[in-house]
């Protein structure tokens, strides 16, 4: 029966709906990953090295009997052999599985006109569309403030009876950023991280789900885009993946994460000055950036923040600090 009365909850519209209407929800991209490979036959996995080392530990742990083959990426960020030729996963036999990350969001074209019969990772890239006959997982948490929240889009029969996500005790970073500062309670998010880290596979929190049906996600996407566009304008001459961005911006699918910056060498300088200045930019996939990959430069990329919380005169805040360090440096 349904409670009447008492004190109020948290007040969230939901004249709205979800984003990715139709597609299975879990609490962590992990659980995703692991529901469809457990609902699956592969006996292997294509997996590139430039990515979260954390997943192909998850799918290790988990699945030790699942081959994992990893390959690597050219300076367009796709895939190539160790020789540097170019890898056709068409050639893969049905039981084998080509993981794909849509970088930083920037290679939905790619996806769009080349991937078939894929994994594709769009943890960066909440916006784009899945793509018919490939298997497309998203995390809602990298682009709101919810406390648990993933998807994926897939043709197979998935698990209808998981349990629900209890997130009762995942608020801390939340209302705390929003009531003091970001700083304060940057040690309870981390341990939220760790939470989810170590999670059971579960469906998606009914409160992340009440969160994210009540976004105006066209609001959301167009203020990201526009952050990023105005970003790009300025620091064109001087980003190393100008070319790559000015390939991949203009698809119709574009969501970025962020705006990523590579110059040569000394981004942990700039990055570290940033966060000095109050500007938290994220170190992506850092049990990557200290071991010795193939596409060890890629650790140079800084991630300026462009998501929906800013406007234009915060970018040029942004810009005003950046070009202070890079002056310096």
């Amino acid at each position: 029966m349904k409670e009447i009365g008492g004190y109020f909850g948290i007040e969230l519209s939901q004249y709205r709906r979800e984003y990715h209407t139709g597609s299975a929800r879990y609490n962590t991209f992990r659980s995703a990953l692991c529901d469809l490979l457990a609902n699956s036959n592969y006996s292997e996995i294509y997996m590139p090295y430039f990515n979260c080392p954390d997943v192909e530990e998850k799918i290790r742990i988990e699945f030790p009997e699942l081959v994992i083959i990893n390959y690597e990426v050219d300076n367009n960020l796709e895939p190539i052999n160790s020789d540097g030729s170019k890898l056709d996963w068409r050639l893969l036999d049905q039981r084998s599985l080509f993981y794909y990350v849509n970088y930083f969001g920037l290679k939905s074209n790619f996806i769009e006109s080349e991937l078939d019969n894929c994994l594709i990772d769009n943890a960066h890239s909440f916006f784009s569309k899945p793509v018919k006959n490939n298997h497309t997982i998203y995390s809602a948490r990298k682009f709101f403030g919810v406390p648990d929240g993933a998807y994926l889009s897939t043709s197979l029969k998935l698990s209808d009876d998981l349990d629900e996500h209890d997130c009762r005790n995942a608020f801390s970073h939340l209302l705390g950023r929003q009531a003091i500062n970001a700083r304060k309670y940057y040690h309870k998010y981390m341990e939220n991280e760790k939470t989810l880290a170590h999670a059971n596979v579960r469906s998606m929190s009914k409160l992340s789900q009440t969160i994210l049906s009540s976004i105006d996600y066209e609001l959301v996407r167009s203020k990201r885009v526009d952050n990023f566009y105005y970003l790009h304008s300025k620091l064109e001459p001087i980003n190393l993946l100008s070319d790559l961005i000015s390939d991949s911006c203009h698809s119709l699918n574009f969501s970025p994460l962020s705006y990523p910056l590579l110059l040569k060498g000394k981004g942990e300088i700039i990055r570290k000055f940033l966060i000095d200045n109050g500007i938290y930019v994220p170190s992506l996939w850092r049990r990557f950036i200290e071991r010795d990959e193939p596409r060890c430069e890629f650790k140079n990329i800084i991630h300026i923040p462009i998501d929906q919380r800013y406007c234009l005169k915060d970018m040029k805040q942004v810009l005003g600090v950046l070009k202070s360090v890079i002056k310096e440096i």
